[in-house]
């Protein structure tokens, strides 16, 4: 997955995909430096979990 990283006030992070956000719950922090960056991320499948959201 490739898009703009946003980190959140409350530490949360946010990355960016064309129209759709991606949300993260972060096991360690991300440092404040890559905030609104470029990235990214390779995850393997067996530790992804989806989890429905409604905005």
């Amino acid at each position: 997955m490739r898009g703009l990283l946003s980190l959140t006030e409350d530490g949360a992070a946010c990355l960016q995909m064309s129209h759709w956000p991606l949300l993260f719950d972060l096991a360690s922090p991300i440092p404040s430096s890559v905030d609104e960056s470029w990235v990214e991320i390779s995850v393997g499948s067996e530790n992804v979990a989806l989890h429905p959201y409604q905005t």
